[in-house]
């Protein structure tokens, strides 16, 4: 039955299984995850492989997940971009590790951003006329 269906091999499926899945063209072949400008992403998305990996880490369902980030769009991309990570933990935790790194530099070499007094300063220090 489960090869009729086209179940996974999670799910006991067996070498025969998986051929019917690449005839009938149910084969898992879709990319969730794409890289642009050096960082991970789910696949059409805004959304950083990151910032699922980290709602996930949390114990938020991929329900919360794509409640928290709509551009997801479904949950068949919250699904794989999970499925990727477990896949690919050791990997993606690697790549984590160094994003986190890269941002920790740019925190301790960044000037820091000036303090709002001194962005408002000058604004409205003009004495304003008495229109008495």
């Amino acid at each position: 039955m489960q090869e009729a269906i086209g179940m996974g091999t999670a799910m006991g499926c067996n070498k025969s299984c998986r051929r019917y899945n690449e005839i009938r063209g149910n084969g898992v072949s879709k990319e969730y995850i794409e890289e642009r400008s050096g960082g991970k992403y789910i696949a059409g998305t805004r959304v950083s492989l990151a910032s699922v990996v980290a709602q996930f880490q949390q114990g938020a369902s991929p329900e919360t997940i794509l409640q928290n980030f709509p551009a997801l769009a479904s949950l068949e991309n919250v699904y794989g971009a999970i499925v990727h990570y477990l896949a690919n933990q050791s990997a993606v935790d690697q790549y984590l590790r160094a994003e986190e790194l890269k941002w920790e530099h740019f925190r301790n070499t960044a000037d820091p951003p000036p303090a709002l007094a001194e962005r408002v300063e000058g604004y409205g220090a003009k004495p304003q006329p008495d229109i008495r």
